[in-house]
Parts: C-alpha cells; sequence; structure tokens
C-alpha cells in the first residue's frame, strides 16, 4: 500500500488509503486524515491512550521512578519520528533513542523533574552529561 502511495505522490497523483499513526508514513507524506471515520475506528480518529500499571504504593515507595511515570508522555510526532529511524532509516533503536533525547532536551527535562540520581543529582543533568559521552 505504501508503495502504492508514494508511487501516487511522485506523480503528484490523488490517492485515498487507509493511513494510521504513529507511522513514518505520517512524515514522509504529505497527507490528511478525512473526517467521519468516528463510526468506524472509534474517537479521534481511533485514538488510544497508554496508561502505566503499577503495584499499590509504588508510586510513593519509589519516588523517582514514580516522578519519572507521572512525567513521561509520548507524542505521535516524537514517535512518527523514532519510527522513521528504525523502520526506514536502519538506525538500531538504542541509538535512534539517543538521536532523540539529544536532539530533544526540553523532554528530557519534563520528563526528569524532580527526579534524582542515586547520588542526589538532578537525573536531567545526569542524562545529559551521558548523552554528551555518547557517539552520534
Amino acid at each position: 500500500m505504501l508503495s502504492q502511495v508514494t508511487r501516487a505522490v511522485r506523480r503528484n497523483q490523488w490517492i485515498v488509503y487507509l493511513g494510521w499513526a504513529p507511522h513514518p508514513m505520517n512524515s514522509n507524506v504529505d497527507m490528511a486524515y478525512l473526517a467521519g471515520g468516528d463510526y468506524y475506528f472509534g474517537p479521534n480518529y481511533g485514538g488510544a491512550n497508554v496508561y502505566t500499571n503499577v503495584r499499590s504504593n509504588y508510586l510513593s515507595e519509589c519516588k523517582n521512578v514514580g516522578g519519572l511515570l507521572k512525567n513521561l508522555t509520548f507524542t505521535l510526532e516524537m514517535e512518527n519520528a523514532l519510527m522513521e529511524q528504525i523502520l526506514n532509516q536502519n538506525v538500531k533503536p538504542e541509538k535512534a533513542a539517543q538521536q532523540w533525547l539529544k536532539a530533544n532536551p526540553e523532554s528530557v527535562s519534563k520528563w526528569l523533574n524532580n527526579v534524582t540520581s542515586k547520588d542526589g543529582k538532578p537525573g536531567s543533568e545526569v542524562v545529559a552529561s551521558y548523552l554528551k559521552q555518547v557517539k552520534a
């Protein structure tokens, strides 16, 4: 399907197809989602939320992990970009994640807000220091 989409775009032809997110097609193809699919796919184009479930009292017992889990959010744009790197550019997942973290320090800071290392250093500083050492 995506080969046909790519071919149609290259030929400057219109094409209607079933697209979804996250997926690299959202970054690689100039596309628009048509309205009216909620009956078939559910609200918000069939969008879903992912929740993290932990045992009772875990967040209070493990404040750093709890803080990280409360702060951690992903966007479709982020997931599309990472999937593009992994699926289409053949970048290893660990390397793609490191590159994304390096390029998006504001997200790292938000995720690690009030999270500290074992020795009490701010988590965002520890991660930033680690990422400086990682080869591109």
